[in-house]
């Protein structure tokens, strides 16, 4: 009996030792550089629609006159194609991360693409397949209609996200499409810096706005994820399009949708429907799996959250509720007519998705940080993995028996992979800073979000930019800098300017700068240049350089490099440039 007792003993001791050890793997080879990812998140996006059909079910039974009982009595019958539906429009957000190309992002964006404008894509959608109904030609599935109205409920959904203006306390402003300034003023809930504040110049801010928001959106699905008592939303489901065939040609309603854009924009090929609902339900499917692991490695994160963000906390607004009624609205309460009307571009909009081919155009992304890593995790994992992690006694006695096996790999991954190291993956200044957020979050003994904001805080960069008239392109700038006879940068620490240790730790360590002219610093050459530090307010500082002589005519490279007190560096401003009769103003 004592030596069965023994046994047992040593048996949980060594899976009190797996578990440990596999948390460690997870934690540095997994879950820190993978966690935030989509906007309203593939578990919010379905929960959103959810609640709207809900409400929608509700309101017709209640004899509600504003509800189109036609459209809503279509989607009932394929209600999981509708609430996961919700999830589709986010194949765009994962193709143009994937491809770093942007030419579908007015099939996920508002039209124009601001507060003001409207989610033209989604009507058009709806609108073409009631068209296809009437011609009797082609005609498309039912459940095709119920995808197309979950597309249309994610861009409505979104619009509180990333649209509507909010102040640096996250509460919805009176005039809702008040223009953003970055400091005062943010667009969407979701960039208003709720996780690590707001207190920071607006070049500070900007710099920084994917990372809060990206962890903004995984902390609503973790929340919605974790209270999920059902399991409703716990799947990998990803509903899209039919792809039909006709005359040996393939015809869907995306693309169908897509052609009224015919000279605007481009036409999405039949050929990539495939792609696009292959490479979100991989990305959803890595995602799912990171939200129970981070459930599994700190049981407690949830209620963190719940304190840090639930509106039943901080009396602040409900985001989740308000687009979910944003969807009611303007789904469920729309007729055919009006979403016909809805569906056509509105006056002056065709610059915003074509701009003159001279101009190059700065487009919201829709999709956040590390897309790519989250689909190669995807990619490696089986759909049936997410059971795998839903309980941490399911999660240790599955990889019991194999434990021995994986051990040796678990000793050798944590061996190699350190948050340093992690950051080593990353090369630029925002993944950087989320990696160290995310590290001090999880790995410290008691979990207090406001260390690793402080952290966070700690390790932001300053930022160099180029001086000069802000509303003029950088060409235009260096041009008239140049004609002049001064170029100019500006340069951002990352300070809080209302906190007195952010002043003194994040200020700049000016004998850490560097200002390179072709290679050489100008301060080691006073015959030809002069350089001279301009305070613009208590924060900014521009860094100007004389030039005593003209430039010979050719091309010329212009380097800058800062540190602060806390050792963190600026990424590196470089810009080659052409000097010459080419680069004179005219007139």
């Amino acid at each position: 009996m004592t030596t069965r007792n023994q046994t047992k003993n040593r048996r949980q001791i060594l899976l009190k030792k797996a578990c440990r050890r596999l948390k460690r793997l997870f934690t540095r080879g997994l879950l820190l550089p993978l966690l935030p990812l989509f906007w309203w998140g593939p578990v919010a996006h379905p929960y959103i629609n959810y609640r709207a059909l809900k409400r929608a079910e509700k309101e017709a039974a209640a004899d509600n006159p504003r509800v189109n009982r036609d459209l809503l009595a279509r989607v009932t019958r394929h209600r999981d194609s509708f609430i996961f539906g919700g999830n589709s429009a986010d194949s765009i957000a994962t193709r143009h991360i994937l491809t770093r190309s942007a030419v579908y992002d007015y099939t996920h964006n508002f039209i124009p693409d601001s507060a003001s404008g409207r989610p033209v894509f989604g009507y058009a959608l709806i609108s073409e397949w009631l068209v296809g109904q009437e011609r009797g030609r082609r005609p498309y599935r039912e459940e095709d209609l119920a995808v197309a109205c979950g597309w249309l409920a994610h861009q409505l959904a979104d619009w509180y996200a990333h649209y509507a203006a909010v102040d640096a306390a996250g509460t919805l402003l009176p005039e809702p499409c008040t223009p953003p300034d970055g400091s005062a003023v943010f667009p969407g809930y979701a960039n208003s810096h709720r996780v690590f504040g707001a207190d920071f110049c607006p070049e500070i801010l900007r710099e920084y706005r994917l990372v809060d928001h990206a962890l903004i959106e995984f902390f609503h699905d973790l929340l919605i994820s974790y209270d999920d008592q059902e399991e409703r939303f716990n799947t990998n489901r990803v509903v899209f399009f039919q792809n039909y065939r006709a005359k040996g040609r393939r015809y869907n309603l995306l693309t169908a949708a897509s052609e009224r854009f015919q000279g605007l924009a481009p036409r999405i090929l039949p050929e990539e429907l495939d792609l696009l609902q292959e490479n979100l339900h991989t990305i959803v499917k890595g995602l799912r799996v990171l939200i129970h692991l981070a459930s599994f490695l700190r049981p407690e994160l949830a209620d963190a959250v719940r304190q840090a963000i639930s509106p039943a906390v901080t009396g602040e607004p409900d985001y989740i509720e308000l687009s979910a009624a944003a969807v009611f609205d303007g789904l469920f309460c729309r007729s055919y007519e009006e979403i016909a009307l809805l569906a056509e571009l509105p006056r002056g909009a065709a610059p915003e998705i074509r701009p003159d081919p001279l101009v190059v155009r700065e487009v919201t992304q829709p999709g956040t940080l590390l897309f790519r890593l989250a689909h190669r995790l995807g990619s490696l994992l089986p759909d049936t993995a997410l059971p795998l992690f839903r309980e941490p006694e399911d999660f240790s006695f599955r990889f019991l028996k194999v434990f021995e096996l994986r051990g040796k790999i678990v000793s050798r991954l944590t061996a190699g992979l350190s948050v340093e190291k992690l950051l080593a993956f990353s090369s630029t200044a925002d993944e950087n800073a989320l990696l160290a957020f995310l590290s001090t979050l999880l790995t410290t003994p008691h979990l207090d979000l406001g260390a690793a904001r402080a952290y966070f805080r700690a390790v932001l960069q300053p930022v160099v930019l180029l001086g000069g008239d802000p509303s003029a392109s950088e060409a235009e700038r260096l041009t008239a800098m140049l004609n002049a006879g001064e170029l100019t940068v500006r340069i951002v620490p990352a300070v809080a300017p209302n906190d007195p240790g952010s002043r003194q730790l994040k200020a700049l360590d000016l004998a850490t700068l560097r200002f390179y002219l072709d290679g050489y610093d100008v301060r080691d050459d006073a015959e030809r240049f002069e350089l001279r530090l301009v305070p613009v307010d208590d924060c900014r500082l521009e860094v100007r350089v004389k030039l005593k002589q003209g430039l010979a005519e050719g091309y010329h490279r212009l380097k800058v490099a800062v540190k602060d007190n806390c050792g963190v560096s600026a990424d590196t401003f470089e810009r080659d440039f052409w000097a010459g009769p080419a680069a004179r103003l005219t007139g």
